[in-house]
C-alpha cells in the first residue's frame, strides 16, 4: 500500500484512494535530553483517549479527533469533496499487517459513505501534528 501525502506545515493531508496508517515523529519530547522516536499506529490507538474499534468504524462526531502516543498527541479531521469538516473512520490492526489499517474519512455515520472506510480520490484526511511539534518532535 502506498500512501500520497502534501506537507501544510505542521500539518499533514492524506488523499488518493487509501488510508494512512502510521507516522512517524523524531525528537527529544517533553523532560527527555536524548532524540526518541514515536510511530502513530493509527490502527492500534483509540480515538480521544477511548479504545480502538472492534471492527471497521465510523468514529462519532464529526471534527477533530486526537490519538496520543506518550506525551505526544495529533489530531486527525476527514474533509469530504466539498472540503467540509465530516467523520474520521479506523480500520483496526498494526500497520503493515496483513490487510489494510489506520484512518479514512467518511461523509456519513455510523455508516461509512464508502464501503471500504478509506479517502477517496477526492476526499483527504488532516493530521494535525503541531501539538507534537510543541512538544520536540518533528515527522521523521
Amino acid at each position: 500500500m502506498s500512501q500520497s501525502l502534501k506537507t501544510c506545515a505542521p500539518r499533514l493531508v492524506g488523499c488518493g484512494g487509501v488510508i494512512l496508517g502510521a507516522l512517524m515523529l523524531i525528537g527529544s519530547g517533553p523532560g527527555s535530553a536524548s532524540a526518541a522516536t514515536i510511530t502513530f499506529d493509527f490502527g492500534l490507538i483509540g480515538a480521544d483517549g477511548g479504545a480502538v474499534c472492534g471492527s471497521n468504524c465510523v468514529i462519532a462526531g464529526v471534527g477533530e479527533h486526537t490519538f496520543t502516543v506518550g506525551t505526544a498527541t495529533v489530531g486527525a479531521i476527514g474533509y469530504n469533496a466539498a472540503g467540509a469538516q465530516k467523520y474520521v473512520t479506523q480500520k483496526p490492526g498494526p500497520f503493515g499487517g496483513s490487510g489494510e489499517t489506520g484512518l479514512g474519512e467518511s461523509d456519513t455515520s455510523p455508516t461509512p459513505s464508502t464501503s471500504d472506510y478509506e479517502i477517496t480520490t477526492s476526499t483527504w484526511l488532516l493530521i494535525d501534528n503541531g501539538p507534537a511539534f510543541g512538544n520536540g518532535y518533528l515527522r521523521v
